[in-house]
């Protein structure tokens, strides 16, 4: 437990249990140190060292657990005063009010990897504090819900301090499948494979890198498809509200088109990433080798002769010298690994210039295919709003036919007609008959019209022909 606090706070702490030092003053990226205590804390457990030793000693079993370390990501978009207020504040809040004891180290991000990761070791005392000791052992301490509160204490703190510095930023501690995210989590790749990846190989790490990069892939996979899958929506519900099968077809195969042009730059953007990546492994490969080679070979260039040795020997001065030499070889280590930690920036700065090109690529394309779309759906309106009025046009037309009046006919004088049937006497028997059962000439036929006229004109022809003959046999009887 010595030996861990010492690493976190970069400390030298003096293991009374076993009886060794362990001294890590010279390690860097330690940004803040310090121990937060509850109001009833003895001042022997505000000293880091007998802290840790009084806490080892108050374990009797050899399978104790002495502590608990709670690991938190701090959010890169704070300097290092918010960070600082934001790890007490939150530390105080949920375990210095239980009563526990917080050896609390917050960590610079390291030079070889990703400058995001700002993160914060928090030791916890695993026992209450009685008078000037440790009681019993908390048990609800371990308990998973206990945690799992934690956890979205965290969260909640992040987005109170991002409201209140007015950053537009949101923590959510659920998993990927409680907030309904159709993504797989990616699994962490550890120390090992992370530094393989570091010195340009990942095939030391295979099984680990090549079931992280399988994950990463069928994530943007499913981004990409979720981009078409929008284009292609977008479409159809356009296509149902096309007036025409023209229409549709005309939106489906523009749906097409752009829906391949996404993919065709997606593609293009998964191959330039997978060529580039390459290439910065076998670089970053080489530059691992060949700075290993110089730090050997600047080894045995500072490895004294036999002679040397015993002028030192005699001069009482080889502890000195030999610190010298590791002074040297370490400086010698610090310039080639900074020359490599140079190289690794400019390999991430790189993929991330790729991966931004291709956002930007993107965003001109959705923006350029969407004017075509909006540019396609206005032209289909021009052409349905020209049917409308040409439909209405016919529809004038009909109506001022229909409203024609035709042309009066004049009666000519030298035709005998009949009187109208308005003015023909009728009885009121054919009065009520006509009132009871209108007029049926509307419903005939053209036919039907033309039989009628034959039947009326030959019953005044027979009329006439009666006529003459009355008057024939009218004559003779005056005779």
């Amino acid at each position: 437990m010595c030996a861990a606090a010492a690493y976190r706070a970069g400390e030298k702490i003096y293991d009374d249990r076993y009886g060794e030092t362990h001294d890590y003053t010279r390690r860097t990226g330690i940004e803040d140190s310090f121990i937060l205590t509850p109001d009833n804390t003895p001042d022997w457990m505000k000293d880091r060292a007998e802290l840790w030793n009084g806490v080892e000693a108050a374990e009797k079993r050899r399978d104790s657990q002495l502590s608990r370390e709670v690991l938190l990501s701090l959010p890169h978009e704070l300097n290092r005063q918010q960070r600082l207020n934001l790890v007490r504040e939150f530390v105080e809040d949920n375990f210095i009010s239980k009563g526990m004891i917080a050896d609390v180290s917050i960590h610079q991000a390291s030079n070889a990897g990703d400058e995001r990761n700002l993160h914060a070791h928090i030791l916890l005392t695993m026992r209450e504090l009685t008078g000037e000791g440790f009681g019993k052992k908390e048990r609800d301490w371990n308990d998973k819900a206990y945690l799992s509160g934690i956890r979205e204490e965290w969260a909640n703190h992040q987005n109170r301090t991002f409201e209140r510095l007015g950053i537009e930023v949101t923590v959510d501690h659920r998993s990927l499948e409680d907030q309904g995210i159709d993504r797989e989590p990616e699994p962490k790749l550890g120390d090992h494979a992370t530094e393989a990846m570091r010195d340009g190989e990942p095939e030391r790490a295979d099984r680990v890198i090549q079931n992280y990069e399988e994950v990463k892939a069928r994530n943007e996979q499913r981004e990409h498809l979720k981009q078409q899958a929008e284009i292609i929506n977008l479409a159809l519900e356009r296509a149902k509200k096309a007036q025409s099968d023209r229409h549709a077809e005309q939106i489906m195969s523009l749906a097409e088109r752009q829906a391949k042009q996404f993919k065709n730059l997606q593609d293009g953007t998964v191959f330039e990433v997978k060529r580039f990546k390459a290439q910065g492994h076998r670089s970053l490969r080489k530059s691992v080798h060949d700075a290993k080679a110089r730090t050997l070979a600047y080894r045995k260039e500072l490895q004294p002769s036999f002679t040397q040795r015993i002028g030192e020997f005699l001069r009482m001065k080889g502890k000195e010298a030999q610190h010298h030499r590791n002074l040297k070889l370490r400086h010698f280590k610090h310039t080639e690994q900074k020359k490599l930690n140079t190289l690794r920036a400019e390999l991430r700065k790189g993929l991330r210039t790729r991966k931004q090109t291709y956002k930007s690529k993107s965003r001109s394309l959705i923006q350029s295919q969407g004017k075509e779309r909006e540019g396609q759906a206005t032209d289909i309106l021009k052409i349905h709003r020209k049917q409308i009025e040409f439909a209405k046009q016919l529809e004038k037309g009909r109506e001022a036919t229909k409203l024609k009046k035709q042309p009066e006919r004049t009666p000519d004088p030298k035709l005998k007609t009949k009187p109208q049937q308005k003015d023909r006497p009728q009885t009121k028997e054919q009065q009520q008959l006509r009132k009871e059962k209108p007029s049926q000439d509307k419903k005939l036929s053209k036919n039907a019209k033309l039989e009628k006229a034959i039947r009326r004109q030959k019953a005044r022809k027979k009329r006439e022909r009666e006529a003459r003959e009355r008057g024939d046999s009218g004559r003779e009887r005056k005779r």
